[in-house]
Formats: C-alpha cells, structure tokens, sequence
C-alpha cells in the first residue's frame, strides 16, 4: 500500500508524514530527559551514514552561525592561501565510524583524529581531545558505542568540554540507540546519554538495526529546531517551483518508513528493554568465554552488544589466520585493523548455545594456527597482513577502489 508513497510530497500523503513524525518522536522518546524541559527534533533518513552526513552538514552550519568569527571565516575560504586554516574541523576518535571521513570529504571540513588504545580502554578521553581543541574546532564526535570495539566514550567528560567551548557535540548512537538507553530498566550498568545533558547537540540513532526495522531508515535528532534548520535545503528561486528537502535525499518511499513505524510500536518500551536483557547478557558471556582463552585478549570492556578481542601475540598467533579457521567453521566475523582483531556483533538471532559454539571454535581455531606456520595464500590473512606492513596507504586505497570497480562493473 506504501509502495508508491513518497513523504517529499507530504500534502499528498499525509499518512505517511504522520508516521515519519511519529518514527522521529518514539526515537527520541527513549533519548529524553523529561526534567530538563529539552524538547528534541529530527527527522528520519536512509542509515546511519546519512544520520551522521546530515548531523555534520547541520552541526558545522549553526556552529557557523553562532561564532562570531562566521563571516570572517566566510571571507577567509575565499583567500587561496588561508583555505586550509579557514576550514572548520571535526574531532574523532579512530574508533569512529567511516561516515565522518566521507563527512569531511564531503563538506570540505578537517578531520582530526585521536588515537585510541589499551590505556584508556579503547575510549575517547576528554583529556585528549582538549588538547586538541583549537577556534576552528566546530564538532566533537563520540560513539556510544564503537564499531570496531563496542565501547563507549567519555561522554560525560567531553559534553562537558564541548560546552563550554562553544561546540557541538554528536553522539553516535547508531549502534547502540535502541539498546543503551534500556540498560538500566534491563538490570545493567551502561554509560547513559540523553537530551537532558548539557553539552549533547545531536544524535543518529540506527532504527535499521537494534530498532528491527527494515534495512534504509534511521534517525537524527537535534536538541533543538534552531541546530536542526540547518539540515534543510531550502530553494526559493528555482523555475520548478518552491522546494525544501530535510535530508540528503528528496524523493523516497513510504514504504521504509511505515514498515519502521509498524516494528517500534510492535515492539514497544517492554519489548526495547526484553531485548537489550537478552543481548547485553550475551555479550557479557561472549567476553567472559573469549577471556577464558589463554592466546586472545578482549579489546576494552563491551559496553554495548559488540566483543572485540586480538591475539596476546600476533607473531605466535596471527588473527586473521585464526579468522580463516573460523571461516571453515561457519562463522564469518569482521576483521579489524590498528591492532588486528576480530569482532562479533550480537544480535536477538544469537543464544547461550550460539555464544557457547562461539568460544568452543575459538578455541579449536587457535589450537590450529598454533600448530604451524601455515603460509596459506588464501583466505583474509594475507590480505591483512599485506595491509598491516605497507607504510604507503595511498596503495591500500588503490586496492579498494578496484575491488568497487570491478564490483559495479561486473
């Protein structure tokens, strides 16, 4: 029935405006602090990476807007020799997803990235980002959690710096936006962040993912319409009319955003906090089972739904290589980089037994690769360890952008 709806034209189909609306409200429902009077806004988009695309393009723009120094900059972009100092830039931690990268490729901003390790358990501190804080610093990203390690960041430190800055804070929630926030109701001590918190600016929140929804919708959220404004394309002079698009797209179909609507009211609060139970659970067992394995360490300690774990010594047990042996098994896990790892992401698919079967083929795949060298020429491990010993990233990127030609070209 949804099929052939398209929200851009909201007068002609105001059902699905209604639920759009709707999808937008229950998501940031669960992100709300009702004491402190914040009233959050947003709007609903194809992913997480269009969340965070939209999130940066809006953030950059009322950072923009509000210093003092806008028009200067403004000027400044036009000075061939003042471009790169003119540009405003975003902090992230390593860890951080790859949508900020296209973000500042995009939007012609500098990426500033701080690396995150063993000392600080795979987070990023508020101590390292002040020091790189400087007046063309426009936006701080944390992730809650990671992507690659499943922590999350110090948020409570660096809203508190973002504040009193001037900056603006984006709480990457993708990941784990519909489990976080019911960790407490769940029986669980998790990092908290909401609306109520001084500092926080915007979220993206994935209902694609832990919200069960179909594959291409999510939703960024604003603390305010005065940041969300400037998300919106607003044209006034064109001969087709008088146009205004929210996102990055302007035509799409109903059809995501009803089957959305229809699986968070299925679902509900009680059905939220079931899940996050259920998952969180797991995950702890994951950890503990993987810990029990005397060659693997786990990366940090999982906040969310993701267990990352590397070799003690990848010279006497190279990970890929146990990677391969658990591709044999039936399992295909994501491999890391910067330091090699593995990581699974759990998901309401999964069970004690699954988790049990996990750790079990761990532990037969280590005893494997420690067994021999094993030079196979197959597999992911040469791949890895190609990448891990060329200093030259530039030849990496070749790499991949000849694997996605042949990929669309085929």
């Amino acid at each position: 029935h949804f099929v052939n709806t398209n929200p851009l034209h909201a007068d002609s189909y105001p059902s699905i405006a209604r639920m759009e609306s709707e999808v937008i409200a229950m998501t940031a429902s669960f992100v709300t602090d009702n004491q402190s009077g914040v009233v959050p806004c947003g709007s609903v988009t194809s992913g997480g990476s269009e969340s965070i695309l939209c999130a940066m393009k809006a953030s950059r723009d009322w950072w923009l807007s509000k210093t003092s120094l806008g028009l200067v900059r403004n000027l400044k972009s036009t000075l061939p020799w003042c471009k790169s100092v003119a540009k405003p830039e975003i902090i992230i931690a390593d860890s951080a997803h790859a949508a900020y990268i296209k973000a500042a490729e995009y939007y012609n901003m500098r990426l500033v990235t701080i690396r995150v390790g063993k000392k600080t358990g795979f987070r990023l501190m508020a101590k390292a980002v002040r020091k790189r804080i400087n007046s063309n610093t426009a936006i701080i990203v944390v992730s809650a959690p990671s992507y690659p390690h499943g922590v999350v960041d110090d948020i409570q430190g660096i809203r508190k710096l973002a504040s009193s800055c001037g900056i603006a804070l984006h709480v990457d929630a993708c990941l784990g936006g519909f489990v976080l926030p019911f960790a407490k109701d769940a029986g669980f001590i998790r990092p908290e962040y909401h609306f109520g918190m001084h500092g926080i600016t915007s979220m993206s929140i994935d209902t694609h993912k832990y919200g069960l929804a179909h594959k291409g919708t999510s939703v960024v959220l604003y603390r305010s319409k005065e940041i969300r404004k400037h998300q919106f394309t607003r044209v006034t002079d064109w001969s087709g009319g008088l146009y205004i698009s929210p996102t990055m797209a302007g035509s799409r179909s109903g059809a995501i955003i009803a089957a959305a609507w229809a699986s968070l009211l299925a679902m509900g609060r009680e059905g939220y906090v079931a899940q996050a139970a259920l998952l969180l659970s797991l995950t702890e067992r994951a950890a503990k089972g993987i810990k029990q394995i005397e060659e693997l360490e786990v990366l940090g300690k999982p906040d969310s739904t993701v267990v990352a774990w590397a070799s003690r010594d990848q010279k006497k047990i190279d990970i890929f290589k146990v990677n391969d042996e658990m591709n044999k098994r039936g399992w295909h896990l994501c491999a890391l980089q910067r330091p090699p790892a593995l990581h699974m992401c759990i998901t309401p698919a999964h069970d004690r037994q699954t988790i049990d079967k996990l750790v079990s083929d761990l532990k037969k795949s280590v005893a494997e690769v420690a067994k021999g060298p094993g030079d196979s020429k197959e597999g992911m491990a040469p791949i890895y360890g190609m990448a891990e010993s060329l200093p030259d990233r530039h030849i990496i990127g070749d790499v991949l952008v000849a694997y996605q030609e042949a990929a669309l070209d085929s």
